[in-house]
């Protein structure tokens, strides 16, 4: 079923939000807890605190669109924290379940958006810099995809078939 945009402005980003979240469980599939936090790196994320990352920073998207949404966990994926044990955090169901929550919300909410609306100032709400809600959601949607192509260089790294090309 294809989304319709109230304006043409909000119809890339959708559509990358959108494709990003298939890819996002394509990710996911099949992979074993002791995978989902593998660390290739000491100072790198696991691919389960991506995952939990990625889903957190989607609700600053719902919040730019005017909806706030309460996630079932406290602040386990917020940027600079210290990485603590795999018991301490939510299980890959429950971020899976609630990315597609979330991400379900935000195409709807996106879509309903005129223009006027999405050039209004800046709501501030996480994003440095940006002038317009159009650019929080642009930033947003790029902090989505860099996220992602963690998780397909995670994926690729365990020996699974790439997730595009």
């Amino acid at each position: 079923m294809s989304t319709v945009y109230t304006s043409r402005a909000a119809a890339p980003w959708g559509r990358m939000f959108r494709l990003n979240e298939y890819f996002f469980h394509q990710a996911l599939e099949g992979l074993t807890e002791d995978e989902l936090w593998l660390q290739p790196a000491k100072k790198a994320n696991p691919m389960l605190w991506i995952a939990g990352h990625m889903t957190d920073t989607r609700t600053v998207v719902l919040q730019v669109l005017g909806e706030a949404f309460e996630l079932p966990w406290e602040d386990q994926f917020k940027r600079f924290g210290k990485l603590g044990q795999p018991g301490e955090y939510a299980e890959i169901s429950l971020i899976r379940s609630t990315m597609t929550e979330v991400s379900l919300r935000l195409i709807s909410l996106l879509a309903a958006m005129d223009d006027e609306q999405l050039y209004q100032p800046a709501t501030g709400v996480g994003v440095a810099k940006a002038k317009t809600r159009m650019d929080e959601i642009a930033q947003l949607a790029w902090h989505d995809s860099y996220h992602l192509g963690q998780m397909a260089y995670l994926r690729k790294a365990l020996g699974y078939e790439g997730l595009a090309g």
